[in-house]
This record gives C-alpha cells, structure tokens and sequence, in this order.
C-alpha cells in the first residue's frame, strides 16, 4: 500500500480539508460542488447567483495538483444530460419531463475542461431517486458526457430495507426492492438489507461501478445482490 490520499475540497459550504483514507498510488481530490440549496446562502457563502456558484466551483477546482484527478461529489447532477423522464436528471413529476440538472455545476466542469488539462472521471451526485414518480419505473443512475466523463446518480431510496422472511424461511429482499416496500401480511423481518453504490478506480481511472445490496444481520454482513453499472471494458452511449 503507497500513500496515495483521497481528499475532500469542498468549495464553498465547509472551510476545511480532511485526508479520509488511503487508496492505493492513486491521489484524488473530491470536490463537494455543492449548489444553491439553502436560503440564506447569499449571506452565509457569498454565493447570490448562478454564475458565482459556477465562477465558485471553478476557481475551487483550479487548486488541484496537477498529479490529481477530479472526482466532483454534488447534491444534484449538471444540465445537459437529458430531459426524458427516466434521464439520470429528468423531471419525473410532471408529464413530458424536463431536465433538472444544476447549469451552475454543468458550466464549471465545462469551463475546466476547456481552460486545463486537469483529468475529471467522476462525477457523483444524488436527489434525484431512481424509483420513478407515479410508478413509472426507474431512471437511468449512469451516463457518459463529453471526453468520457462518468456522471454517477446514488439517490437509491429507500437505501436500508427490512429483510422481510417468508412463510418458507427465505429472504423476500427481490419483492421488497421490485414493490419499494414489504408486504404488509409478513410482518417477520430479520436484519437490514443496505444499497451501496460502489466505485473502484484504479490508477486514476474508473474500472468498475456496481449498485451493491448488503445483508446485515447482527455481526454477520455479506453481498446479496450485485447490478453492475460500469465495467472498463463496457460502452456507455449518452
């Protein structure tokens, strides 16, 4: 093991930095391109629009080192990855759907990629749920952007379900996650069922994103279910 470090920047709604783990010979910086979410924003952080929040994310990621990489972490995804209901940032409320990124992050990541050299894999963010409204299914959690760029959704809801045991002893974790909720008449449950969205990265690049159901009982934990999102030898269409 070197002493490659993850560390988190966030670039406006925290003021310090934190080395979180190590991860191989590999050096990231995570960015947290946090929007306009709070009210009093403008007074707190300094940010009174869309384009200081874009000049904000910017300026933050021009820190990088340049033997870096940039994984951004925000609490929504970029414009411009859709406006189909099930798009990984698609309007799902409203018949005819719409695209509900944030311009202010898209236009960041746009403006680093013609201004520097700086290298960004990953973007991840959440909010938007995969569970569709009005029962219309799932949204798309994964898309590629221009040069490659990975855009990752993780607002997998609920993330920890009841593992739900049947009449016959067995795990009915399949019906829980197809219906979003345990049937009412079975009322036994046994642990937790946990979703983790999983990204492993080597040297720099993304080799593997997989939605990951953890069984959790007592002491005891294992994988139950794996649904590979990203493999390095996979095609991705936007």
């Amino acid at each position: 093991m070197t002493d490659g470090r993850v560390k988190v920047k966030p670039h406006g709604f925290l003021y310090h930095e934190s080395e979180i783990l190590k991860y191989g010979s590999m050096l990231l910086f995570v960015f947290a391109a946090l929007q306009l979410i709070e009210m009093d924003s403008p007074f707190r952080y300094g940010i009174h629009d869309m384009e200081a929040s874009t000049k904000r994310i910017y300026e933050t990621a021009l820190e990088t080192p340049e033997d870096h990489v940039i994984v951004f972490l925000a609490h929504n995804g970029p414009t411009g990855l859709g406006s189909n209901m099930n798009d990984i940032c698609g309007v799902d409320w409203i018949y005819g759907g719409g695209d509900h990124g944030d311009p202010d992050l898209a236009q960041a990541i746009s403006h680093l990629k013609e201004t520097t050299q700086s290298a960004i894999p990953l973007v991840v963010f959440g909010h938007m749920h995969k569970e569709l409204a009005h029962g219309n299914g799932h949204r798309k959690m994964i898309a590629v952007g221009e040069d490659n760029t990975i855009y990752l959704n993780g607002a997998i809801v609920p993330r920890v379900v009841k593992n739900v045991i049947n009449e016959q002893g067995t795990s009915m974790f399949n019906t829980i996650i197809t219906n979003s909720e345990a049937p009412p008449s079975i009322p036994e449950s046994e642990g937790t069922i946990r979703a983790f969205t999983v990204v492993e990265i080597q040297d720099g690049r993304l080799d593997k994103i997989a939605e990951t159901w953890v069984s959790v009982i007592g002491d005891d934990t294992r994988v139950v279910q794996e649904h590979i999102l990203f493999k390095s030898s996979m095609e991705l269409s936007s």
